[in-house]
C-alpha cells in the first residue's frame, strides 16, 4: 500500500529530474513515468491545468491542498492536510488517519 508519507520529496517540482525522483518514489513503473513526464508538454494537459488554476482560485485557493466537496449542492472549501477529519465528517464518512493500520514506531 502506498502512502503520501511514502512520497513526499522536498525538491523543485519545475525539475524533470525532481519528477522522476518523485515518481520513483511513488513505485510508478519506468513506462508510466516517462508517460507522465512526456504529457506535461502536451497542449490540453495545459490547458486544463489552466483551468483547473483558474477554478481553484474562484473558489479563494491560496495554497495546496485544497479541497472543494460539493455538499447538498454547495461547494465547501478545506484548506490542508489537517482538515481530512472535517472533510470525512460532512461527507458522512470514517476517518481512521493517514495511515490507519500503522503502528507506532516510537
Amino acid at each position: 500500500m502506498l502512502h503520501l508519507s511514502d512520497v513526499q520529496v522536498h525538491t523543485d517540482i519545475t525539475e524533470v529530474q525532481s519528477c522522476r525522483e518523485a515518481g520513483k518514489a511513488a513505485r510508478l513503473d519506468q513506462e508510466t513515468l516517462e508517460r507522465c513526464l512526456q504529457m506535461l508538454n502536451e497542449p490540453q494537459v495545459k490547458e486544463s491545468l489552466k483551468t483547473c488554476t483558474e477554478e481553484a482560485l474562484n473558489y479563494g485557493a491560496f495554497g495546496a491542498p485544497m479541497i472543494v466537496a460539493h455538499i447538498k449542492g454547495k461547494p465547501e472549501v478545506f484548506f490542508g492536510s489537517d482538515r481530512f477529519e472535517l472533510l470525512a465528517y460532512v461527507l458522512g464518512e470514517q476517518w481512521l488517519g493517514p495511515v490507519p493500520q500503522a503502528s507506532s514506531k516510537l
